[in-house]
């Protein structure tokens, strides 16, 4: 068996076992959480990124073969040229939030996820009224119950289409958690 045939075996062993999926999908992509994990943790993941030709500074894409994954990281701790809305004490280089596009859906049933922690939403109707495109999202009135101290708008968003058979997940947002004001600068507080 030759390297490269090795190394797609362990790839497509590593994201495509049950025992991957069955991973909560509150611990994170391969365990990456914002205000947690660094560029280094994604890096060992995913390979080098390549930057953005987005506005954001610090916004990197990465591709494999399960899909794309955009990130944001933290600049220098409360470094002014980063956007007002990014600034944070925090090492350089920390996940601020982060997206996960899939090649290939996959059944939302095959996830493991608290139920009781996500609100399904609609977000896209058909022409018959059938959904269309669904995200399970965290609220603020779950933060007591979230390990990442999800909240309105941030915290984690899986994002479904309707497969006819089931629902089937199309992506993630992982965002930044609910407590993230005392990582703000002292003067955005």
């Amino acid at each position: 068996m030759t390297f490269s045939t090795r190394a797609f075996v362990v790839f497509f062993v590593l994201f495509f076992s049950p025992s991957v999926f069955a991973q909560p999908v509150e611990d994170g992509w391969n365990g990456l959480l914002p205000f947690k994990s660094t560029r280094v943790d994604v890096e060992k993941l995913l390979g080098n990124g390549k930057r953005t030709n987005h506005d954001r500074q610090y916004q990197f894409e990465y591709k494999n073969e399960t899909g794309t994954f955009r990130v944001d990281y933290s600049g220098d701790p409360c470094d002014p040229s980063s956007d007002s809305f990014d600034m944070y004490d925090l090492p350089a280089a920390t996940i601020l939030r982060y997206e996960v596009r899939l090649f290939k859906q996959v059944p939302l049933k095959e996830f493991t996820y608290n139920v009781n922690r996500f609100e399904r939403t609609v977000m896209i109707y058909g022409p018959n009224n059938e959904p269309r495109a669904i995200s399970y999202m965290q609220w603020e009135f779950d933060l007591w119950k979230a390990p990442n101290q999800a909240g309105v708008g941030y915290g984690i968003e899986m994002q479904v289409s309707d497969g006819g058979d089931g629902e089937l997940a199309t992506g993630f947002l992982y965002g930044t958690p609910y407590d993230r004001t005392k990582f703000k600068c002292s003067d955005l507080k």
